[in-house]
C-alpha cells in the first residue's frame, strides 16, 4: 500500500494569482451575472491545483480521484479583477487526501471551499467502470 503521509507533506500550499476573465464568470448560464467570477470557476481552478500539487507526485499507473467538493461563495468579484487561490493540504488518511481554499482579492474574502480527493489504482479506477457500464440494471 502507497504510504501518501510519506510522499506529502500537511500544510503543502499551492498559490495562483489570477484575472477574472469572461472565462470565469457566469455569463454563459445567466446574462445577469456575466460581470461575476461563477462558483463553477472557484471549483473548477481547487480542483485543478490540487490535482497539479499531487498527481506528479504519485507513481505510474496512480491517480487521484476527485470524491467530494465544497464552495461557499462569500462575496462577488468581477470581471478583470485579480483573485488570489491559496489551497492547502490539511489531511492525509489512508488513500484520501483533504484540502481547503481560500478565494481572495485586495478586499479581503470571496470564497472557501473543501476538496477530497482519493489516490487509486488508474487500471482498477477503469476495470471498475467498465465493470459497471456492463451491468444490467
Amino acid at each position: 500500500m502507497l504510504d501518501l503521509q510519506k510522499r506529502f507533506k500537511l500544510g503543502t500550499i499551492k498559490r495562483l494569482v489570477h484575472q477574472v476573465g469572461v472565462e470565469d464568470t457566469v455569463g454563459n448560464k445567466s446574462v445577469a451575472l456575466d460581470e461575476f467570477l461563477s462558483t463553477s470557476a472557484c471549483l473548477e481552478t481547487m480542483v485543478r491545483l490540487a490535482v497539479e500539487m499531487v498527481d506528479p507526485g504519485l507513481p505510474e499507473g496512480v491517480i487521484s480521484v476527485g470524491v467530494r467538493s465544497e464552495i461557499l461563495q462569500q462575496a462577488p468579484a468581477l470581471l478583470g479583477n485579480e483573485v488570489i487561490f491559496h489551497l492547502s493540504l490539511d489531511r492525509v488518511e489512508g488513500n484520501r487526501l483533504g484540502f481547503s481554499l481560500r478565494v481572495s482579492d485586495r478586499h479581503g474574502t470571496i470564497a472557501t471551499g473543501n476538496h477530497e480527493r482519493a489516490v487509486v489504482s488508474a487500471a482498477l479506477l477503469a476495470e471498475r467502470a467498465e465493470k459497471r457500464t456492463k451491468e444490467v440494471l
